[in-house]
């Protein structure tokens, strides 16, 4: 019989990684996370250290699963163009995405006219997902603890907001994505699962008051569009999305 989950002490490690700390190994970890709630328990316990949450990320759930989200940290959610300096992150991942930033407070997830009032609530933006991982093997390690670890999240770089968005394809837009200049993955976007504010929308019907719930300010991200690129630091990302502009992030070498 394995060791007991505690979501406090795997917590603490998570943080410490973040801190720049030892990333952990998944056989070294003891007890793992055996559900969602335990991973979401990792998850506020790992927040209330870094502090404020600037957005989420989530992407469109199967019928019946439970809905993936992690939240992002206040102090890495930047406008574009955004600078992070070499220090701030160990590996560079970046994924192009459709986004959603919360302009004033949410509907009730229960009134009769949700969609309509949660679409008059936010603008659409496009971001850089900035992805980075506290843990040595994150190919190699179990969904769930990749959800504690908030699903590799690290921080988004956000793009001027898109207000009159009615009419725009938020499915399989166009794109381009480039690293000091050449094309990295597809220039044919598919969010995954189907739709962007479908993938939002049932976040906001799911996450309750987890991590202190949404917020206006807050931007959340729906799935890659590009897939994910794992990439050196001292180059410039750029991305921009059919209808939406585009975005520009530089990590320092």
């Amino acid at each position: 019989m394995g060791d007991a989950f505690d979501a406090g002490q795997l917590a603490k490690r998570i943080v410490a990684a973040h801190r720049g700390g030892a990333l952990l190994e998944v056989d070294k970890i003891g007890g793992l996370p055996q559900s969602f709630a335990d991973a979401f328990a990792v998850q506020s316990q790992v927040m209330a250290e870094l502090g404020a949450v600037g957005g989420y990320k989530t992407s469109n759930a199967a019928p019946g699963d439970p809905v993936v989200l992690a939240p992002i940290p206040a102090d890495y959610v930047r406008p574009s163009p955004a600078r992070y300096e070499a220090g701030e992150m160990r590996r560079v991942g970046i994924e192009l995405e459709i986004a959603f930033q919360i302009d004033r407070p949410l509907p009730d997830v229960n009134a009769s006219n949700f969609e309509e009032a949660l679409r008059a609530s936010v603008s659409v933006v496009p971001v850089i997902e900035m992805v980075d991982t506290r843990l040595a093997d994150v190919d190699g390690a179990p969904p769930l603890l990749k959800m504690a670890d908030n699903q590799s999240g690290f921080g988004l770089v956000v793009g001027m907001p898109v207000v009159d968005w009615d009419g725009l394809d938020l499915s399989q837009p166009a794109i381009t994505f480039t690293v000091d200049g050449e094309q990295v993955g597809t220039t044919n976007g598919q969010v995954p699962g189907g739709d962007a504010f479908s993938a939002f929308a049932g976040l906001v019907r799911a996450i309750g008051d987890h991590c202190g719930g949404l917020a206006v300010g807050q931007v959340v991200t729906t799935g890659s569009l590009s897939g994910l690129h794992w990439i050196e630091r001292g180059v410039e990302v750029k991305g921009s999305i059919a209808g939406l502009g585009s975005v520009t992030a530089t990590v320092e070498a």
